[in-house]
């Protein structure tokens, strides 16, 4: 029989998946922020996640290769870098304007990567 278990904590983010070939995924979440701290993937990397805050700048890295998301006030993504040890390999630049269906606005232009 195929089954799938799955762990969440008491602020019901998942923490925990197993799957029917035996490989798990988890996860690990600040307890007083409930922010995303690590990840380990069902082939064993771990992805550490760091944040800083005005601006907001949410950061993932494995090994040596790293994703930093830049975010707006409204968490929209103003720029992602993606880059590994100190070099920047790709930078995508987002830009939001007026939209009279969206108060806040909507997706007008994405730079190339």
């Amino acid at each position: 029989m195929l089954a799938s278990a799955y762990g969440y904590n008491t602020a019901l983010s998942l923490t925990s998946t197993a799957l029917p070939n035996a490989a798990t995924a988890t996860q690990t979440f600040d307890p007083a922020t409930a922010l995303l701290l690590t990840s380990k993937s069902v082939h064993g990397a771990v992805t550490n996640y760091s944040y800083s805050f005005g601006p907001t700048v949410v950061t993932a890295a494995t090994n040596q290769h790293w994703t930093k998301v830049y975010k707006d006030g409204f968490g929209r993504d103003l720029r992602v870098e993606t880059g590994t040890g100190t070099t920047v390999v790709s930078r995508v630049d987002s830009v939001y304007g007026p939209c009279a269906c969206s108060p806040l606005g909507k997706l007008v232009q994405v730079s190339a990567p």
